[in-house]
């Protein structure tokens, strides 16, 4: 028979703490995106519907402008630059 001891948690140091309240904030901080939600995109890496559906309807139908525009946002929201084609 073995037993098993629960360690106590042991809290980051200082530097991990703020670096964390930092990015909580942050997340909080975001917005929704144009076409609701937070979610970028499919396991697949390709846009979800609802992105693909909003930028549609604001390029009146131009796919092409309709990917250029969800990499615009979702590069403005990630801050990193993404690009979908």
């Amino acid at each position: 028979v073995s037993t098993v001891k629960a360690v106590p948690e042991q809290l980051p140091p200082t530097e991990d703490k703020k670096t964390l309240e930092t990015t909580r904030s942050i997340q909080q901080e975001k917005t929704e995106l144009p076409w609701g939600g937070v979610t970028i995109c499919k396991p697949n890496g390709q846009p979800t519907e609802a992105a693909l559906e909003w930028a549609l309807a604001e390029t009146q139908g131009d796919n092409i402008e309709a990917y250029r525009l969800i990499s615009i946002v979702v590069s403005e929201f990630t801050g990193r630059e993404h690009i979908y084609t």
